[in-house]
C-alpha cells in the first residue's frame, strides 16, 4: 500500500514532534532521529497495568523490563515505536495512549 501524500511527509522527526504535542506535560524522552520514545512509569506495576490496557485497545507498546540491562525495575516505563505505521494509526495510537495516561489512577 503507498502512503498518501499527506503521510509521505511524515518522517520520523516529525512524528516525534506531533507525540511530544499530544504528551506535554508528561514526562516523555526521545533522543533526535530516534527510532522510539519513551514514557517512564511509577513501578514496574503502573508499567504492567498500563501496557496490559494499551495492548487491549489494540495498540502495541513495549514494558520497559523488556529493554533493561540489569533490574527490570530501575527504569520501568513504555517503549513506543515511532514508526512502522501509517500516521493516521501512528497518531490514533499516541492519542490512546496520552488518555491512558492521563486518566491513571483515576479509578483506584
Amino acid at each position: 500500500v503507498r502512503p498518501s501524500g499527506r503521510e509521505r511527509g511524515v518522517g520520523i522527526g516529525d512524528r516525534a514532534d506531533f507525540a511530544a504535542n499530544v504528551f506535554r506535560g508528561l514526562d516523555m524522552r526521545t533522543s533526535p532521529n530516534g527510532l522510539h520514545l519513551w514514557l517512564p512509569c511509577r513501578d514496574i506495576y503502573e508499567e504492567a497495568e498500563l501496557v496490559k490496557s494499551i495492548r487491549e485497545s489494540g495498540v502495541a507498546v513495549a514494558n520497559g523490563a523488556s529493554f533493561a540491562i540489569g533490574p527490570p525495575d530501575r527504569h520501568p516505563g513504555l517503549r513506543i515505536a515511532v514508526g512502522g505505521q501509517s500516521f493516521p494509526e501512528f497518531a490514533r495510537g499516541i492519542r490512546m495512549i496520552d488518555a491512558r495516561l492521563r486518566n491513571r489512577g483515576r479509578t483506584e
